[in-house]
C-alpha cells in the first residue's frame, strides 16, 4: 500500500545517508510522517473531548481512545489548559479464532493503533452500515446537557435505538429509573439520555468492514470478528485523584454468525509521556495496572514528576464464568513492533512474540505473563531499563463469545503526580485507591460542594473576594456543607495541589474543625492519616480582603497592576465518609489590583468598614451592623432592617429597600458574618430582639431560671404589695426595657432594707424608654442591688427602677417612697 511505500522510501533513505552506522539504526514503526498522519476531515462528530476535570481526554468512534485522530496528535492534554500532553495513542484490541478453526490458519484480529480497524457505527444484518452523520461521538454534560442541545437531541432520538438501520435493542443508554438521582437531583425525566459520571462521550463501533482490515503496522491484515463495540467514556468533576482520573467502558457483543474461542481483549497504548523517547513501563499484577514513567528527566514535564497508569478495573467474563483481571501485561519499544497477527496474538497472551515461548522474569528466573513486575520505588524486581518511545498492552483472556453473546470491560486512565518522577509512581497508585473505589460503589460518587460564585473589586493596593452562599445547603449522602477556604497561588499554571497556600478558612462553628483523611506521604510512599482541612470554628464569612502577597511571607503588600491568583472553594464533612471530606476543584481566577473604569468612585463605600445601623423607630434592641463588600455591587438605595415574629412566636428580622424585600424572616441574631450578601452589602444583627407589640418582653438569648418577666412579676406583686397601691395618675405611661451593646448609667436604689448599698452610677447593661413621650424619651433609673456588687444581675432578682425624669448620665437619684404621706 503506499503508506508502507513512503515508509520504505524514508528507510532507504535513512540507509543512505548514514551508511557509516547503519548498526546504531533501527525500524521505527511507524515513522513520524505516518505516525503525525491526519485523519480525512468529517462534516459531522467524529470525535470529541472530555474535559470535566483536570485533564483533556479525546475519544473517537472509530476506537481510538485518548489520541486526537483529527490532528495526529497526543490524546490527552495534562494539566488541562497548559499545552502538556501525554499518551500519544491507545485503543482496543480483539483476537479470536472462529470454532473448529486454527490459530496458524484461522487467527483474526481487530487492532487500533495509529488508526484502526475499527469502524463507525452499529453492525445491522450482519454486516457494517456505511459512515454518516447519524454515527457520532456524542458529549454531554451532568446539570448542563439538555432539551435543545444537538447532542442531547441526537443522543435520544437516533443513537438510542439506531431502528432505522434495522438495529435491534438499545444503544446509547436512556434513564429508565424514575428514582436515579438524574431524576430526582437533576430534574432529568425517564427516557432522557442517561449521562454517567458528570461528563461522559458515547459512541459504538464494529469491525465488520473488511477493507480497513490492513493491519495498521502490527498485522497483515485477517478476517473481520464481527464485533461491536459501544463506548462509554466519563469522568467526574472533582479536585484530587479522581480529577486526574478518566474512566472507559467497552460493551462488546458478537454481532457475528461463528462461535469465537480464544479470544483476547487488550488495551494498547502508545504511551509518548511528554519527551516520547525517555519512557519506562512497569506493571502491578495484583492491581491489574500497567503504567508508564519517565526514564530521566523530562523536556515536557521539566518541573515535576507525572506517571500515567492504566487500571482494569473488568475483565471480560472466562469461560468459567468468572470475571477476569488482567491477565498478562506487555511492553515493547519503537522498531520491535510485532509484524503480523501472530506476534501480536502472542502479546496478547503474554508469551514472546516471536515464537510464543514462555516470558522469563530475568530477575527470578521464573516463568511469568507480566513483564516489568518490579517497583520502581524501592528500587527492586523486574524493572524496564533504556527508556524509549514504548508501547504497553494490558491483556485478559482467554475467554469464548457464542453469536449473539455480550461481554464488558471497564478501565481507567489515571494519572500520577509528585515532586519527581518516581514519587509520581506513588501517587499513580494512590489516586488508583480512589478510581477503584469509584468502581466499588458502582460509581455512584458523591458529588463536591457546588463552586462558589465569586465576584472581585480591587484598589491599586486591595484585593477583595465575595462569594454567594450557593454551596452552603449541600447535603449529600451524608456530607453537609462545613466551610469555605481562600487560596493563593504564585504559578498562573498550578499543576498540583502543592503549588497552591491555604490563606483563609472560615467554617461553621460547630466543633468541626481540623479533618483528619488518608494522604500519601510523597517521600515513602506510605499513606498516612493527617490533616485534610483546617477548621477553626471561626465562623462563615462570605468575603475576604487582601492586602498582602502571601508568597513574600504575608508582610509584602500587593504591587498594583501585578496579576494575582486565588481561589475560593468550599468544603464538606461526613465522619464516617471515605473520604470524610470533599472540596470543590480550585478554579483559579486571576485579579490585578486596579482602580476601577473611569468614573468608577468608591468613596464612602470603603469594603470591609463595618458601620452602625440607625435606630429610628420601632421596638427593637438588636444592633445592626452593615459592610460594604462589593463597591461594584451597592445601588444607593436606603436600607431599612424590620423585626417581627412568626406563627410560632419565634423573632425574625427583614432587610427592605424601599418597597423591596432584599432578605426576610433571617433568624441570626449573633451578629455573624454568616448573613446573605446583597447588593454589595452585608447586614448583621446582634442583640436582643423585642416583638413589634408594646410590652411583650423576649428574655436574654442566654436566658436565666427566673427570666426577666418573672422578675417584673416578683417586684410588682412582691413588693408594691400586688401592684394595687401604686396610683396610675404617678406616671401612666408604657415604658420599655431595652438590652443594649452600650447600655446606660443607673442609680443605686436604696430602700426595702437596702439601705446600706453603694452610692454612685453604676454601669448597667440596659435602657429605660418611655414609649408614650412624643417623641420616645430615655429615662433614668435606679437598680436594687441585691448582692452590693456594684453591678446589675438580672439573675438575682436585681430589680429596675424608673424614674421620671429625662435621662441624665450626670445625676444620681436617690430613694424617694412613692406612697409616703
Amino acid at each position: 500500500m503506499k503508506k508502507s511505500l513512503i515508509r520504505k522510501i524514508i528507510f532507504l533513505s535513512l540507509i543512505l545517508i548514514f551508511a557509516s552506522s547503519f548498526i546504531a539504526l533501527k525500524w521505527i514503526s511507524p515513522p513520524p510522517p505516518d505516525k503525525h498522519q491526519l485523519r480525512k476531515g468529517a462534516t459531522y462528530d467524529f470525535d470529541t473531548w472530555l474535559d470535566i476535570n483536570e485533564m483533556r481526554f479525546n475519544s473517537s468512534n472509530d476506537g481510538g481512545v485518548g489520541f486526537d485522530q483529527t490532528r495526529g496528535w497526543w490524546g490527552v492534554e495534562f494539566p488541562k489548559g497548559t499545552g502538556r500532553y501525554m499518551n500519544w495513542a491507545a485503543g482496543v484490541w480483539i483476537s479470536g479464532v472462529p470454532e473448529g478453526g486454527t490459530v496458524e490458519k484461522d487467527l483474526r484480529l481487530t487492532v487500533f493503533t495509529w488508526g484502526g480497524e475499527w469502524v463507525p457505527g452499529p453492525i445491522a444484518n450482519g454486516t457494517f452500515i456505511l459512515d454518516n452523520p447519524d454515527f457520532q461521538m456524542y458529549k454531554l454534560t451532568k446539570g448542563v446537557s439538555g432539551p435543545g442541545d444537538a447532542d442531547w437531541e441526537h443522543w435520544k432520538n437516533v443513537g438510542s435505538n439506531f431502528s432505522k438501520y434495522g438495529c435491534v435493542g438499545e444503544y446509547a443508554p436512556l434513564i429508565k429509573d424514575p428514582n436515579d438521582p438524574l431524576v430526582t437531583e437533576y430534574g432529568y425525566s425517564v427516557g432522557d439520555p442517561y449521562i454517567t459520571g458528570d461528563q461522559c462521550l458515547w459512541g459504538v463501533y464494529n469491525d465488520a468492514n473488511p477493507d480497513v482490515h490492513t493491519g495498521y503496522y502490527v498485522s497483515s491484515g485477517t478476517l473481520p470478528l464481527y464485533i461491536e463495540i459501544k463506548e462509554t467514556d466519563f469522568a467526574f468533576n472533582k479536585s484530587g485523584p479522581l480529577g486526574k482520573t478518566v474512566f472507559c467502558k467497552f460493551e462488546f457483543t458478537n454481532k457475528g454468525s461463528l462461535n469465537l474461542k480464544d479470544m483476547y481483549f487488550s488495551f494498547w497504548a502508545d504511551c509518548d509521556q511528554g519527551d516520547s523517547f525517555n519512557d519506562l513501563c512497569g506493571c502491578d499484577p495484583d492491581k491489574s495496572m500497567g503504567y508508564v514513567y519517565d526514564g530521566s528527566p523530562d523536556a515536557v514535564y521539566y518541573d515535576y514528576g507525572v506517571a500515567g497508569g492504566y487500571d482494569f478495573f473488568k475483565g471480560p467474563i472466562g469461560r468459567d464464568g468468572e470475571i477476569l483481571p488482567m491477565t498478562s501485561f506487555s511492553h515493547y519499544i519503537n522498531g520491535t513492533d510485532p509484524r503480523n497477527q501472530w506476534e501480536c496474538y502472542n502479546y496478547m497472551k503474554g508469551l514472546n512474540p516471536k515464537d510464543g515461548t514462555p516470558r522469563i522474569n530475568p530477575v527470578t528466573g521464573q516463568v511469568t505473563k507480566f513483564s516489568v513486575t518490579g517497583d520502581p520505588v524501592t528500587n527492586t524486581g523486574w524493572l524496564d531499563v533504556n527508556p524509549g518511545d514504548r508501547r504497553l498492552m494490558l491483556n485478559s483472556g482467554p475467554f469464548d463469545m457464542a453469536p449473539g453473546d455480550k461481554n464488558e470491560v471497564v478501565l481507567a486512565f489515571i494519572v500520577g503526580t509528585g515532586k519527581d518522577r518516581i514519587s509520581a509512581i506513588s501517587g499513580l497508585r494512590y489516586n488508583d485507591i480512589f478510581a477503584q473505589g469509584a468502581f466499588d460503589i458502582g460509581f455512584n460518587v458523591p458529588p463536591d460542594p457546588p463552586q462558589p460564585e465569586i465576584t472581585v473589586v480591587t484598589t491599586p493596593s486591595e484585593i477583595f473576594l465575595s462569594w454567594k452562599d450557593n454551596a452552603e445547603s449541600f447535603n449529600n449522602a451524608g456530607y453537609q456543607f462545613e466551610g469555605y477556604n481562600v487560596y493563593m497561588t504564585d504559578n498562573p499554571n498550578p499543576t498540583s495541589d502543592a503549588d497552591w497556600k491555604r490563606i483563609r478558612t472560615f467554617d461553621k462553628e460547630n466543633g468541626v474543625m481540623t479533618i483528619l483523611g488518608i494522604t500519601l506521604d510523597m517521600n515513602t510512599g506510605l499513606l498516612l492519616e493527617t490533616p485534610i482541612q483546617f477548621g477553626t470554628d471561626s465562623g462563615i464569612k462570605r468575603w475576604v480582603k487582601i492586602t498582602t502577597d502571601e508568597f513574600s511571607g504575608g508582610t509584602a503588600p500587593l504591587i498594583a497592576e501585578k496579576e494575582y491568583h486565588f481561589a475560593v472553594t468550599a468544603y464538606a464533612y461526613n465522619p464516617i465518609g471515605a473520604p470524610k471530606a470533599l472540596e470543590t476543584p480550585k478554579h483559579m481566577i486571576n485579579v490585578v489590583p486596579k482602580q476601577g473604569f473611569p468614573g468608577t468612585d468608591y468613596t464612602g463605600v470603603e469594603p470591609g468598614t463595618a458601620t452602625t445601623a440607625e435606630h429610628i423607630s420601632g421596638i427593637s434592641n438588636g444592633e445592626v451592623f452593615v459592610s460594604v463588600v462589593d463597591p461594584s455591587s451597592v445601588t444607593g438605595e436606603t436600607y431599612k432592617v424590620t423585626f417581627s415574629s412568626l406563627a410560632d412566636g419565634s423573632v425574625v428580622w427583614n432587610l427592605l429597600a424601599g418597597n423591596s424585600t432584599k432578605l426576610q424572616n433571617q433568624t441570626d441574631f449573633s451578629g455573624s458574618w454568616a448573613t446573605p450578601i446583597v447588593d454589595g452589602i452585608q447586614v448583621r444583627v446582634s442583640g436582643i430582639t423585642t416583638a413589634p407589640s408594646s410590652g411583650k418582653v423576649v428574655p436574654l438569648p442566654a436566658g436565666d431560671e427566673l427570666g426577666f418577666k418573672a422578675m417584673l412579676e416578683n417586684y410588682a406583686h412582691g413588693y408594691a404589695g400586688g401592684g394595687s397601691e401604686l396610683t396610675p395618675d404617678m406616671w401612666g405611661h408604657d415604658l420599655e426595657v431595652r438590652f443594649t451593646s452600650t447600655g446606660s448609667k443607673a442609680s443605686h436604689f436604696q430602700g426595702w432594707g437596702n439601705w446600706d448599698s453603694p452610692l454612685g452610677l453604676v454601669d448597667v447593661p440596659y435602657e429605660v424608654w418611655d414609649i408614650q413621650a412624643d417623641p420616645p424619651q430615655q429615662v433614668c433609673t435606679q437598680f436594687y442591688d441585691r448582692d452590693k456588687d456594684d453591678q446589675y444581675d438580672v439573675g438575682n432578682r436585681e430589680y429596675i427602677a424608673a424614674i421620671m425624669r429625662p435621662y441624665d448620665t450626670n445625676t444620681e437619684y436617690t430613694w424617694s417612697d412613692p406612697l409616703a404621706g
